[in-house]
């Protein structure tokens, strides 16, 4: 059984992440983020072009491991990505 996130809207700071804005390659911030699922998360943000104002919503969904947890949660199987190291081997110097 997948444990389900609290369904929880947070307002961003108006610094920080951003993407481009698709109707006038200006700066988008991100405003608000909303869990949908442990792995999906629905992000509104706003063009910070005063001329254009689009706000606009995207949808960010992990895909898989880079680095694998040193603590895991039940009901997230995530693919191990093919660039990952497994944690705790030393690196081959030589």
């Amino acid at each position: 059984m997948s444990e389900e996130p609290k369904k929880t809207t947070r307002k961003s700071s108006a610094r920080g992440a951003g993407i481009t804005c698709p109707h006038c390659d200006s700066r988008a911030l991100l405003r608000r983020t909303r869990a949908i699922t442990l792995l999906t998360r629905e992000k509104t943000y706003r063009c910070d072009n005063d001329e254009c104002g689009h706000i606009f919503v995207s949808i960010e969904e992990i895909q898989r491991t880079v680095v694998p947890p040193r603590v895991s949660r039940e009901g997230v199987n995530l693919q191990i990505s093919r660039i990952s190291k497994p944690q705790n081997q030393p690196l081959n110097r030589t």
